[in-house]
């Protein structure tokens, strides 16, 4: 059995849920902190490696990461972060390169009163 999607893999969603929308991404950022070497090297023109894989999740329209948007996570509908338990989840699994669109279905999202943990059993 494979272990992980190809491009070439066939995907069918049979059922659709009423719940919130998740975008998962492994994709290539820019570096936003070098070390004082880096920074030294890339002054004298020394290739650096300023471009790395990172995880990157988002609801439909607004980045959920709190690194690049500190505020995504202090506002919103539900009373937990439930892009970041997701991503906390299922982001270890997405292979670079690859970007995930799906939808977050949990008993929590409804009742807005459980843990992150609670979501996924």
């Amino acid at each position: 059995m494979q272990d992980k999607l190809s491009p070439d893999d066939n995907v069918t969603i049979t059922l659709k849920f009423d719940g919130t929308s998740a975008i998962l991404s492994n994709v290539k950022c820019k570096r936003l902190e070098l070390t004082i070497w880096e920074k030294i090297m890339k002054f004298f023109g020394i290739a650096v490696r300023d471009i790395v894989y990172e995880n990157i999740y988002s609801s439909r329209r607004v980045i959920k990461n709190e690194d690049i948007n500190p505020e995504a996570s202090t506002r919103g509908f539900y009373d937990k972060d439930v892009w970041t338990c997701c991503n906390d989840v299922f982001g270890k699994y997405i292979p670079k390169g690859m970007t995930v669109y799906g939808e977050i279905i949990a008993q929590c999202i409804f009742w807005r009163k459980r843990d992150c943990v609670e979501i996924w059993r």
